[in-house]
């Protein structure tokens, strides 16, 4: 399971429905926590590029807004935990988490489980 769950469109009150409303059942997807720290986003970021990504699909997969992510694609670039590489004959870069990048995951992993609720779920982390 994810950090979403899918439920009915009466089930919550409008502060919880996001633009994801899905056609089928209109059915949509309930963020289970608040607003987010730069740490969280730093991970989110993170674990969106272990494989390698560009930018558009680590915007997509971290839920952060196109025009924000580069000052945290240059602030995780600057302190290796990501790296950077110009695709060949193309204006485009491709990200991938560094080993220095896996290990802020792990600990960022251990803090949020430190911390955690017993009755919540977060094997989303």
């Amino acid at each position: 399971m994810n950090e979403y769950e899918v439920g009915a469109m009466d089930d919550l009150p409008q502060v919880h429905r996001t633009v994801e409303e899905r056609s089928q059942g209109k059915k949509f997807r309930v963020a289970k926590r608040g607003r987010r720290t730069k740490y969280d986003i730093y991970a989110d970021i993170l674990k969106a590029a272990v494989k390698g990504a560009l930018r558009t699909h680590i915007s997509g997969k971290a839920y952060v807004n196109y025009a924000l992510l580069p000052p945290y694609l240059r602030f995780l670039t600057e302190r290796e935990l990501l790296s950077e590489k110009r695709m060949p004959s193309q204006n485009r870069y491709r990200y991938r988490t560094t080993p220095r990048g896996i290990e802020y995951l792990d600990h960022y992993r251990s803090l949020v489980k430190a911390i955690e609720d017993p009755e919540e779920d977060t094997s989303w982390y």
